[in-house]
């Protein structure tokens, strides 16, 4: 079993990774792992030691939890980073080929220091956002994580509102929302409405641009024309084109 006591106060407090004074942001539903309660367990013992940031350094973090594979010299890429890390190549007119992008991921990406934070709507690692894959209730006793249902209701107008103050505090001039099933959690932060239509969708409010587009890792679907890779594209090149980074 879970330690829960930890276990509560990191679904409350962490974030996800990077520098949240950034001016780009790309932000998830959830991260995905926690395949095993041993790695769940070295994840809380890492945010514990590492003085239990509301971000921390993604490098940092995976090295502290047994993950430092992706950060070592010829790392394979990780699937969703991949995309995340050739928008921001390409908002910043660099390459985008493979080799480009793994070194961004092993040296740049999601640091403490660097120019993107990548943040999570709900705060627990899961393999799947499918109801029977949830696994909590095997391995804590907190009531809030008995089923996902109840996860979600309980934690999503929670981390909507911070993020939505977050935003407001560190007003980045891009937020990159990834998930369309998720498109009304992503307007409630925003405060703005994206409608339906191609990917990437945006819209402005205030000094911010918020994109919304398909997770990297969907598969394809008859109602977008672009592809999630694609969709990540047009958001770096926007970018770029608008000098917003």
């Amino acid at each position: 079993m879970l330690d829960d006591i930890l276990l509560a106060q990191y679904a409350d407090s962490f974030f996800g990774y990077g520098n949240t004074k950034a001016r780009l942001w790309f932000v998830g539903m959830e991260e995905g792992g926690g395949g095993t309660v041993e790695e769940v367990a070295a994840r809380l013992t890492a945010w514990d030691q590492r003085g239990r940031p509301m971000v921390d350094d993604v490098a940092g973090f995976h090295q502290a939890i047994g993950q430092q594979r992706w950060f070592e010299p010829g790392a394979p890429t990780q699937s969703t980073w991949r995309q995340l890390i050739r928008a921001t190549l390409l908002a910043n007119g660099r390459p985008v080929n493979l080799e480009a992008v793994r070194e961004y991921q092993v040296q740049q990406f999601a640091r403490l220091d660097g120019d993107v934070a990548s943040l999570e709507l709900l705060p627990l690692p899961s393999t799947s956002t499918r109801a029977e894959h949830w696994r909590y209730p095997q391995w804590s006793r907190l009531e809030t994580l008995a089923s996902r249902d109840g996860y979600r209701q309980h934690f999503l107008p929670l981390r909507i509102a911070l993020l939505k103050a977050l935003i407001a505090q560190e007003r980045p001039t891009a937020v990159v929302f990834y998930g369309v099933t998720y498109q009304s959690h992503w307007e409630a932060i925003s405060g703005t409405t994206f409608g339906g239509g191609e990917f990437p969708r945006v819209e402005s409010v205030d000094d911010t641009c918020f994109f919304v587009v398909p997770h990297p890792t969907a598969g394809p679907s008859r109602a977008q024309v672009k592809r999630p890779p694609e969709c990540f594209e047009a958001v770096g090149l926007a970018l770029r084109a608008a000098s917003l980074q």
